[in-house]
């Protein structure tokens, strides 16, 4: 497309637009059909294939139908329509939470009083503990995370390491010298 038919569009947009602010539907209409594509396009980049790109499509043109009289450049709609699209695929992905329905929903029971306090404390006491208890003798089977059986502290699950080497520092250093050309 040259510039002159950019420039044309844009003019086209812009006679389009202030039609649409000034209540014509038919306007609001076709700018909505000359700017689907791009719209389109915008919801498949954020969101990827799929339904939500023609449900965020359909809510960015009822967004434009209420709001079309915001649009301060009548000339740019075309960014402010994809604007509105990339708004509400984000929004679509910030909100995404599972659906459950109302009949499924597990409603607490309502004898959670004070005679049941004793057996929720046994049970959390009893967590606890199993939760103690499998952590330790996890960390005996594998030790600390992200070492080897020669780095590990001494316990009484790691055979004593063959290595002379006891640590991650060689060298000088280690040896108590001051780094450097002798």
């Amino acid at each position: 497309m040259s510039q002159n038919a950019g420039e044309a569009v844009r003019l086209e947009d812009a006679v389009l637009t202030r039609a649409a602010q000034a209540g014509d539907v038919a306007a609001l209409g076709l700018l909505l059909e000359r700017h689907r594509a791009g719209m389109r396009a915008v919801a498949v980049s954020i969101l990827g294939p799929g339904p939500d790109v023609d449900d965020v499509v359909q809510d960015a043109a009822v967004t434009a139908l209420r709001r079309v009289g915001d649009v301060r450049d009548p000339a740019a709609v075309g960014p402010w329509l994809r604007m509105i699209v990339r708004n509400a695929s984000r929004s679509l992905l910030r909100g995404s939470v599972p659906f459950q329905p109302l009949d499924d929903l597990q409603v607490p029971s309502t004898d959670a009083g004070p005679e049941r306090w004793p057996e929720h404390h046994a049970m959390r006491d009893w967590i606890w503990e199993a939760n103690r208890r499998a952590t330790r003798s996890a960390r005996a089977a594998v030790g600390p995370t992200g070492t080897t059986p020669c780095r590990a502290p001494r316990t009484p699950a790691w055979p004593r390491c063959s290595s002379p080497r006891r640590g991650p520092v060689r060298g000088g250093p280690a040896r108590g010298r001051a780094p450097g050309p002798r």
